[in-house]
């Protein structure tokens, strides 16, 4: 199975069968869904993954597992997502930056931190000219995580309960990594 991307303390992987009943068991729960449509049917999880396939064999990024290093214990993922699906016109085609971790992973740095590795496999790798990322009004947390990352709000859309619209480009990435990495 590809390791795409390593930090101190998390590896980003490809997708693979035995990864879609961790994520079912640990990221499609009432507090891990609360902010992003609430809990799935398991069809619907399985098509996830599928598309996390499809995604990444198409465009060459997806949103990747994340595992803990030290244990490979799954925590959810992270990763870039091409938007085709089920949002608004204006966003079709956008690249769109997002997590999503199991609960008892909240609150330690993970998303940051597996964000920014796919950051930099957008901007140093792909040289995207932007990335989108898009929460409810009422996920502060992710909202936090966004700001963490340098993104700047850039407005409200309009899914069912509201939400802001985030967005990144690869100049003012690149000017904000330090000189060594540049």
């Amino acid at each position: 199975m590809p390791i795409i991307a390593e930090t101190e303390r998390l590896l980003l992987r490809t997708w693979e069968a035995r990864h879609e009943n961790p994520y079912q068991l640990h990221c499609n729960t009432p507090e891990v869904m609360k902010h992003v449509g609430g809990v799935q049917e398991p069809w619907r999880v399985t098509e996830d993954v599928r598309w996390f396939e499809r995604c990444f064999e198409e465009f060459g990024y997806t949103l990747w597992v994340v595992e803990e290093r030290a244990t490979q214990r799954f925590l959810g993922f992270c990763g870039l997502d091409h938007l085709r699906y089920e949002v608004p016109k204006y966003l079709m085609g956008e690249v769109e930056i997002g997590w999503r971790l199991r609960h008892d992973a909240w609150g330690q740095g993970f998303a940051t931190e597996a964000a920014q590795a796919a950051l930099e496999i957008a901007f140093a790798t792909r040289r995207m000219p932007r990335v989108i990322s898009r929460a409810d009004k009422r996920n502060t947390a992710s909202i936090s995580i966004m700001e963490k990352l340098g993104m700047a709000s850039s407005g409200d859309f309009r899914p069912p309960k509201g939400g802001r619209l985030y967005t990144l480009d690869r100049s003012t990435w690149l000017a904000r990594r330090p000189a060594t990495e540049a």
